[in-house]
C-alpha cells in the first residue's frame, strides 16, 4: 500500500517512460501527441542516453553515438522538423546518408524533450502493480505511479527491471548482445593540419571511428578536439 507521504507524484500520468534516450523520447512524444499525459524518468545526469556530448577544459566531445539514420516515416518527419529548426544536420558519413545533432549530438535529444516532463537523476529499482496502476520504486524509496509503462533503458537494465513483472520481456531483453567500445577524447591548443574532413576507421583494425569534432556539420571551427572510438574487437581484448 502506498500513501501520499511516500509517493513522489500526486498527479498520476497516463504513461511513464523509463529512459530519456532517443527511443524513450520518441515514444513519449508519440504518446503526448495522442493526448496522453507523460513523464520520462532517467537515472543519468543528462538527457540523451547513448547520444551524448561531454565538455571538458574548453573542448567539446561527441563521445557516444556519432550519427543517426532515419528510416521510419515517424522518425523521418521528426528529423525533418529538427533540421528546419537547426537541431539536426544532414551528413553523408561512413558511406551512408546520416544525421548529426547541431552544434552537438546532445542538442537533438534536447530538442526532442520539448513539452515533455523529463526527470533526470532518478534510478528505478523495482516495478510492481497495484490494481490498475504500475508502481515504480526508485533507489531513494520514492514511488512513482502511472497507468502505463514503457521501458526503453539499455537491455541489461531492462532485463533486471522486468524480471518479476514481465518475465517474457525480461528474457527477450536478456538475449540482446552488446559490443564494447573504448573512446579516447583529446584536446589540442592548435588547429589540426590540413586533412580530409571525413572520419577514418575500420572495424577490422584498432580504430573504428576517429573524427576532428570541428569537421561535423554545424560544429564550431575553434573546437580543436579529436574523438577516437576503438573498434569492437580491439575494445574486447
Amino acid at each position: 500500500m502506498t500513501t501520499s507521504s511516500d509517493t513522489a507524484d500526486l498527479v498520476i500520468p497516463d504513461l511513464i517512460v523509463i529512459g530519456s534516450g532517443i527511443a524513450g523520447l520518441a515514444a513519449a512524444q508519440a504518446a503526448m501527441s495522442a493526448g496522453m499525459s507523460v513523464m520520462v524518468i532517467d537515472k543519468g545526469r543528462r538527457i540523451g542516453g547513448r547520444v551524448s556530448t561531454r565538455r571538458a577544459h574548453g573542448f567539446t566531445f561527441n563521445h557516444g553515438a556519432q550519427f543517426m539514420t532515419a528510416r521510419s516515416p515517424e522518425f523521418v518527419s521528426l528529423s525533418t522538423a529538427a533540421i528546419q529548426d537547426h537541431a539536426l544536420a544532414e551528413w553523408h558519413v561512413a558511406n551512408r546518408d546520416a544525421l548529426c545533432g547541431t552544434p552537438t549530438m546532445r542538442d537533438f535529444p534536447v530538442y526532442m524533450q520539448r513539452g515533455l516532463d523529463v526527470r533526470q537523476g532518478i534510478e528505478i529499482t523495482d516495478i510492481g502493480r497495484e490494481h490498475d496502476h504500475i508502481i515504480l520504486t526508485d533507489k531513494d524509496g520514492q514511488t512513482h505511479m502511472a497507468r502505463h509503462l514503457i521501458v526503453s533503458a539499455p537491455a541489461p537494465q531492462s532485463q533486471r527491471l522486468l524480471a518479476d513483472v514481465a518475465p517474457n520481456l525480461s528474457a527477450l531483453a536478456g538475449s540482446a548482445s552488446y559490443a564494447p567500445c573504448w573512446t579516447g577524447m583529446y584536446g589540442f591548443a592548435d588547429a589540426p593540419p590540413p586533412h580530409d574532413p571525413a572520419p577514418v576507421g575500420d572495424d577490422a583494425g584498432p580504430v573504428g571511428f576517429a573524427l576532428w569534432e570541428a569537421d561535423r556539420p554545424g560544429a564550431p571551427a575553434a573546437n580543436h578536439a579529436l574523438t577516437v572510438q576503438a573498434a569492437p574487437g580491439w575494445s574486447q581484448q
